[in-house]
């Protein structure tokens, strides 16, 4: 039996794209910009739980979108995947252009497990 959720899903992707780009589409970052910027984030020593953004800055003022947003989350997760990480504060200092990332985190804080009581 076909699945009718995934072809309903595959039609329309192009005018929810078309959407997307008519919220968003200003925001986005330009082609061929390089940003310098600075990406605050956390990981932890719990498993499958995610490395967290805190705050990050992009030089000439780009904004939050869906587009940064994926992005951002693709560079944390794919450090994520690094056995050799710790659990702490990260520091992410580098470039960003045409969607693709120049720089590698750095570990700025420590965080040391708790002792059992």
């Amino acid at each position: 039996m076909p699945d009718y959720a995934s072809i309903a899903a595959a039609a329309n992707q192009p005018y929810d794209d078309a959407i997307l780009q008519d919220t968003w589409g200003h925001l986005a970052p330009k082609k061929n910009v390089s940003y310098k910027c600075e990406i605050l984030f956390s990981c932890s020593d719990f498993g499958n739980d995610p490395c967290i953004p805190i705050d990050f800055n992009f030089e000439h003022n780009l904004e939050s979108s869906p587009w940064l947003y994926e992005c951002v989350q693709d560079l944390i997760s794919k450090f994520k995947l690094n056995q050799e990480r710790k659990a702490g504060i990260y520091l992410f200092k580098g470039t960003f252009r045409n969607f693709r990332w120049y720089g590698n985190p750095k570990l700025i804080y420590e965080l040391k497990p708790f002792s059992t009581l």
